[in-house]
């Protein structure tokens, strides 16, 4: 049986996967054509997905301020800074970064579809771990083994840094949809919010999201691997023709990754 909070994840993470796969499908000619209530319902099922995922997110950190406030003490500054350090934590964590993200994308002017991977990649692994946690079975005689689905989760588990590598990647390529928009309505401040968003995910040293821990490394991590790989197949070729894209390139890649100073 499912705790309270448990049921609360199982049910954002079974809403943020189903709603991302309806979305999908309305963009695929073949399916929505079989069934045109998803073409109609793209933008409900985008919208939905981010909503599902992003009260999941502020259930964790409501509940992680919660903790915090039943065990401050009040003993004078020893307790405030601690309260201070930890509140800086949380702003800094995948969940309030990710609430960030699908609050900006969610109402975006038009559905990104791959805006969806970066929430429904650790939905499908925080659902996966509820399901794998209740029906598995070491002697391998539950339906849910039988099946393979023991399986999946251990091949899921494995592959876990390649998943969080595509998406630190796909929010990285976002900037380019981004970047467009901005350009074609005139309006630098959402493509303005996004960078300083990125520049936050670069710099993100969490490693848990919902309720897993990566099997490897951290979000910033991912994200400076991600940066490198662009810099060195796509960048570097072509400002290292020209010094002025080079010193362009180096200053702004300078501000990025400078670390900003934290603390409320």
């Amino acid at each position: 049986m499912m705790d309270f909070r448990t049921s609360v994840f199982f049910l954002c993470t079974t809403v943020t996967i189903l709603s991302t796969l309806c979305a999908i499908a309305g963009f695929i000619p073949v399916v929505s054509l079989t069934f045109p209530l998803l073409r109609f319902h793209i933008q409900r099922s985008y919208r939905i997905a981010f909503f599902s995922a992003c009260l999941a997110f502020i259930y964790r950190i409501g509940y992680t301020l919660k903790k915090l406030t039943q065990g401050g003490g009040g003993e004078g500054v020893t307790s405030q800074e601690q309260m201070r350090k930890e509140l800086n934590a949380v702003m800094s964590s995948n969940g309030f970064q990710l609430t960030m993200f699908s609050m900006m994308l969610a109402f975006y002017s038009r559905p990104i579809i791959i805006a969806l991977f970066p929430i429904c990649v650790p939905a499908l692994y925080q659902w996966f771990t509820i399901v794998h946690k209740i029906f598995h079975s070491e002697d391998g005689k539950s339906l849910y083994t039988k099946v393979g689905m023991s399986r999946i989760f251990s091949f899921l588990q494995k592959k876990m840094h390649v998943a969080m590598s595509l998406s630190a990647l796909m929010e990285i390529v976002i900037l380019v949809v981004v970047v467009l928009e901005a350009v074609k309505r005139r309006s630098l401040g959402k493509m303005f919010a996004y960078v300083m968003w990125l520049r936050s995910r670069y710099q993100c040293e969490d490693n848990t999201v919902f309720r897993i821990k990566y099997t490897y490394y951290n979000t910033g991590y991912y994200h400076k691997e991600a940066w490198k790989s662009l810099n060195q197949n796509l960048f570097a070729p072509l400002t290292s023709k020209v010094p002025v894209l080079q010193r362009l390139s180096d200053t702004i890649a300078t501000a990025f990754t400078q670390p900003r100073r934290r603390g409320l």
